[in-house]
């Protein structure tokens, strides 16, 4: 718990910062290269569904809740909460790991998962497999197995309250 509010803290500070326009092009690309929107969409869906799943009305407020989250909303919070944990060289290095065929792969296995599949198998050839450990072995992996748990810690939380804020404003409006 106690863990849970430092990176909380630690990332709200992250909204201060003054990111530079690479920076945060670099950012938004690894989001889109890592499919995070379509993630956070998913898996904000899914809560809401469990919400709304016996009324026809809050089901439709759902889906107009669903279609406001747009990348500039979530931008709000992914960009400063990603770019506290990574320089614009890690996020850059994870961008072009992530557009190769093993990144791809990784990335669809983590989409399925977060879609709920059960059992998701990597495929790798043991070419691919060299180059997943080069990956990791390289700045830019060492930083996202460093940092991996922590952002996914503070997105379960941001996306916790988007979500409670959103269930207010379409599901139970005043």
């Amino acid at each position: 718990m106690l863990l849970t509010t430092v990176v909380s803290t630690q990332a709200i500070y992250a909204a201060d910062w003054d990111i530079s326009r690479s920076h945060r092009a670099a950012i938004k690309e690894l989001l889109k290269e890592m499919g995070t929107y379509e993630i956070i969409s998913n898996s904000v869906e899914k809560g809401l569904i469990k919400v709304a799943k016996d009324d026809a009305k809050k089901a439709a407020n759902m889906r107009k809740l669903v279609s406001t989250l747009n990348e500039e909303k979530l931008d709000e919070n992914l960009i400063p909460l990603y770019a506290y944990y990574y320089t614009k060289k890690e996020a850059k290095g994870m961008t072009e790991f992530f557009r190769s065929e093993p990144g791809r792969i990784m990335m669809k296995s983590a989409r399925e998962k977060a879609a709920g599949k059960e059992k998701v198998k990597l495929k790798l050839t043991a070419e691919q497999e060299l180059e997943v450990r080069r990956f990791f072995n390289s700045e830019a992996g060492r930083s996202f197995s460093r940092n991996r748990k922590f952002i996914k810690q503070e997105l379960k939380y941001r996306i916790g309250i988007l979500t409670t804020r959103l269930m207010h404003e379409y599901i139970y409006p005043r």
